[in-house]
């Protein structure tokens, strides 16, 4: 659910709110939803909460828990666990399942401006990464990082942004 800035339209998350009630939205409350004009409303985006809701019951069924899932998935295979939210869930490809693997705590590297630019500068890639190919290139250059720093992927995309953007704040603890 989108969530915005104070004076903008806003999603609320009521404690309530959880994946089983989100994934058994009804259309009538979907319909109310998207009629409520304090919210963002967009079908596509409320319609995502419901789907993605589902796909986390599913991992939960399949895995114990979805958290189980996310926290179990290899790090070095980021860009498969990308693509898996592109296909499995809903408005989870690109920046938004960089995100939010970063927002549930799992290490992971966002690739703004800034980070494709270092990338570039590195000789990692040539240009935004629009391919498998690319992203592969991008997670074979972070493993290795990775690995002669000890930094996990989400310093890594920080440290990389830093050194290119002025507005880019460092990293406030490298290790984390």
């Amino acid at each position: 659910m989108e969530l915005r800035d104070a004076g903008e339209d806003h999603f609320p998350l009521p404690h309530e709110r959880a994946p089983a009630r989100c994934a058994a939205m009804s259309e009538p409350e979907f319909d109310r939803l998207l009629a409520n004009k304090t919210i963002v409303r967009n079908g596509a985006k409320i319609s995502a909460v419901r789907e993605n809701a589902q796909w986390i019951l599913e991992l939960a069924r399949e895995h114990g828990s979805a958290a189980r899932f996310f926290s179990e998935w290899p790090d070095d295979r980021n860009v498969e666990l990308l693509d898996l939210m592109k296909r499995k869930g809903s408005r989870l490809g690109g920046e938004t399942g960089m995100r939010l693997l970063r927002a549930l705590g799992k290490p992971a590297f966002v690739l703004t401006k800034d980070v494709i630019a270092a990338l570039a500068r590195e000789g990692v890639i040539a240009s935004p990464p629009t391919s498998k190919a690319q992203m592969n290139a991008i997670q074979m250059a972070m493993n290795q990082w990775s690995s002669e720093t000890g930094l996990d992927l989400t310093a890594l995309s920080r440290y990389l942004a830093w050194s290119i953007g002025t507005g880019a704040a460092a990293p406030v603890d490298a290790r984390r």
